[in-house]
Order: C-alpha cells, then structure tokens, then sequence
C-alpha cells in the first residue's frame, strides 16, 4: 500500500535543510496523498524554497494541470 509505504519512510527534514540549490516545491490543492500543508512544511524546510500550489490539480500535477504546472516552472525559472 503507497500510503503505508510513506507513512514508514525516515524523516527527511535534515536533507531538506540542507539543500542549496533554487527549488520549487509543486503541488494540488485536491492532492490526498501529498497534501498542500505538507508541500508548504518542505518549503519552509528548505532555504529560498518557492512554493506553487495548483488550484485545478491533486497529485499528478502535468496530467491534471499540465498547462498551469508547465506555466509555473516556466515562472520559477524565469524568477
């Protein structure tokens, strides 16, 4: 089961503090299996992090919003 396999994953806020790259961190509003407060709690973990949360998506963001997805990466790179 996917959602017991996540449950059981270690922490990973260590790795995420200490990224130090420009990052984007992406998500759906209707994601049930990643949910936008866990998107936004890993964009506060990493420095300079951007955040997008699709209105229009749930977890698979390019199938269910590939325009708004491709507009925001395009945004985040231009940034």
């Amino acid at each position: 089961d996917q959602m017991r396999a996540l449950q059981r994953r270690p922490d990973q806020q260590g790795t995420l503090r200490r990224v130090q790259v420009p990052t984007l961190v992406m998500g759906g509003a209707h994601d049930r299996m990643c949910p936008p407060r866990r998107h936004e709690f890993m964009a506060q973990l990493i420095p300079g992090a951007r955040l997008e949360i699709l209105e229009d998506a749930g977890h698979l963001l390019t199938q269910e919003a590939p325009g708004a997805s491709l507009e925001a990466f395009r945004a985040w790179l231009r940034a």
